[in-house]
């Protein structure tokens, strides 16, 4: 349908259907952005404000934003720098904290190591990453930490345009995938002002209302609500 909705290229239907899929991926994060979350087991350095996370070895997808640091392996017996207690190595605990805020900028400026808190945020400087300057997904940390630091890392991804058949779609999105089409047809028909575009938006429109409805009843078992109070507002 994409092929014969009007004369274009491949290139060009790639950039149609990474229209649809991109309206599709940010329906899902509205509702339920743990549809993209990856793990990591990483090991942060001592004595570092700024942690770059577009290391190979990481393996990690474009980061969206963090959703959780924990200590990983809290037995470590790596050494602490001098003066600094065995015990800090074991309770820091990881809490988010805007690098603009007060907290951040006095843990920052104090230069001492972490005994108990460290806040965290995500930056984008720009960096050279092979030969082209761009921006990195970068762990801004405050205060530093004492010791090197193996944490588990849950972050939310990007989900990555699609450039082949052979690429792998995001499952959820693939069970959905009327309203990549419908946006995807929208987009070809709209550059030439065609009067069917509309009639396809909508189309893409009521398939995202569907997706979203999926992704709710999906997860509904799994909400953050489920045993608070708010289920018994009227008791």
């Amino acid at each position: 349908m994409i092929r014969w909705s009007r004369p274009a290229g491949q290139s060009t239907r790639y950039v149609a259907i990474n229209y649809g899929y991109r309206e599709c991926c940010r329906a899902v994060t509205q509702v339920r952005p743990e549809h993209f979350l990856q793990e990591a087991v990483i090991t942060l350095p001592a004595n570092l404000y700024r942690v770059p996370l577009a290391n190979p070895d990481y393996a990690l997808r474009p980061i969206q934003r963090i959703k959780m640091i924990q200590v990983f392996d809290p037995g470590t017996t790596a050494e602490l720098i001098p003066g600094v207690p065995v015990a800090s190595g074991v309770s820091v605990r990881f809490q988010y904290a805007s690098v603009e805020s007060d907290r951040f900028q006095v843990s920052q400026a104090g230069g001492s190591t972490a005994t108990d808190v460290v806040y965290y945020d995500l930056i984008y400087p720009l960096a050279s990453v092979e030969g082209v300057v761009r921006p990195s997904a970068t762990l801004a940390l405050a205060p530093a930490l004492p010791q090197d630091t193996q944490v588990l890392l849950e972050t939310v991804y990007f989900p990555t345009d699609l450039t082949n058949a052979d690429d792998v779609v995001e499952p959820i999105i693939g069970r959905n995938g009327e309203a990549v089409l419908a946006f995807a047809l929208y987009w070809l028909l709209q550059t030439v002002n065609d009067v069917e575009a509309r009639g396809w938006q909508a189309q893409g429109l009521a398939g995202l209302a569907v997706l979203r409805d999926t992704v709710a009843q999906v997860s509904g078992q799994n909400t953050e609500f489920l045993d608070s109070g708010l289920l018994f507002a009227d008791e």
